[in-house]
Protein backbone atom coordinates (compact mmCIF):
# COMPACT_ATOMS: atom_id res chain seq x y z
CA UNK A 1 0.00 0.00 0.00
CA UNK A 2 0.97 3.60 -0.76
CA UNK A 3 0.62 6.09 1.71
CA UNK A 4 1.99 10.11 1.95
CA UNK A 5 3.61 10.12 5.15
CA UNK A 6 2.74 13.90 6.16
CA UNK A 7 5.96 14.38 8.33
CA UNK A 8 8.27 14.28 5.48
CA UNK A 9 5.45 14.57 2.88
CA UNK A 10 6.75 11.43 0.80
CA UNK A 11 5.11 8.81 -1.13
CA UNK A 12 6.14 5.38 0.71
CA UNK A 13 5.52 2.18 0.00
CA UNK A 14 4.28 -0.42 3.42
CA UNK A 15 2.65 -3.53 5.09
CA UNK A 16 -0.92 -2.79 4.55
CA UNK A 17 -1.89 -3.09 8.44
CA UNK A 18 1.34 -0.71 8.85
CA UNK A 19 -0.31 1.86 6.73
CA UNK A 20 -3.46 1.77 7.85
CA UNK A 21 -2.29 2.13 11.62
CA UNK A 22 -0.42 5.65 10.34
CA UNK A 23 -3.63 6.39 8.75
CA UNK A 24 -5.85 6.13 12.09
CA UNK A 25 -2.60 7.38 14.17
CA UNK A 26 -2.83 10.97 11.50
CA UNK A 27 0.76 10.35 10.22
CA UNK A 28 0.29 9.45 6.69
CA UNK A 29 -3.05 9.71 4.05
CA UNK A 30 -4.05 8.22 1.17
CA UNK A 31 -1.65 9.55 -1.68
CA UNK A 32 -3.68 11.98 -4.18
CA UNK A 33 -4.62 10.05 -7.45
CA UNK A 34 -2.15 10.79 -10.53
CA UNK A 35 -2.31 9.86 -14.14
CA UNK A 36 0.47 8.30 -13.24
CA UNK A 37 -0.59 5.45 -10.53
CA UNK A 38 -3.76 4.89 -13.07
CA UNK A 39 -1.67 3.61 -15.08
CA UNK A 40 0.30 0.84 -13.79
CA UNK A 41 -1.29 -2.27 -13.51
CA UNK A 42 -3.27 -3.60 -10.22
CA UNK A 43 -1.92 -6.39 -8.94
CA UNK A 44 -4.60 -9.09 -7.40
CA UNK A 45 -3.57 -10.35 -4.24
CA UNK A 46 -5.22 -13.57 -2.07
CA UNK A 47 -6.50 -13.44 1.12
Amino acid sequence: MKVLELKTKQIIEVNDSYGARLIEQNKAILPPVSPKMEKEPRKKGGA
